[in-house]
């Protein structure tokens, strides 16, 4: 009898390649500063954020945790500060132009008597 033919190799399936990364990451708040006191509810807030789309809006809430609206993103933003003196916080969260939404930073700050 003759030989069988060898069989055929079985051939190796090109792998898929992962997709490339998109725009789909939420914004990155790299750093919310603020003075360590103040003698004024007024303060100045100062906001590091970056984004694949674009940062385009900021939302800032006092240490009640209460948010106020979107606006439109600053990298300088003027904020008021609770009445009454000793520790206060400021909440800062940004988001980009396709909705999606930063983790939050808190920061505390002592205001000095009056603090008015």
């Amino acid at each position: 009898p003759a030989p069988a033919p060898a069989p055929a190799p079985v051939p190796v399936p090109v792998p898929v390649p992962a997709p490339a990364p998109g725009p789909n990451a939420a914004p990155v708040l790299r750093a919310v500063t603020i003075p360590a006191q103040t003698t004024t509810r007024l303060i100045t807030v100062r906001i590091d954020a970056t984004d694949d789309v674009a940062v385009t809006q900021v939302r800032l809430a006092n240490e009640d945790g209460t948010w106020q609206a979107w606006r439109a993103f600053a990298p300088t933003i003027t904020w008021q500060l609770n009445a009454g003196a000793n520790k206060r916080g400021v909440y800062v969260q940004v988001r980009d132009g396709a909705g999606r939404e930063s983790a939050s930073i808190y920061s505390r700050i002592t205001c000095v008597a009056p603090c008015a």
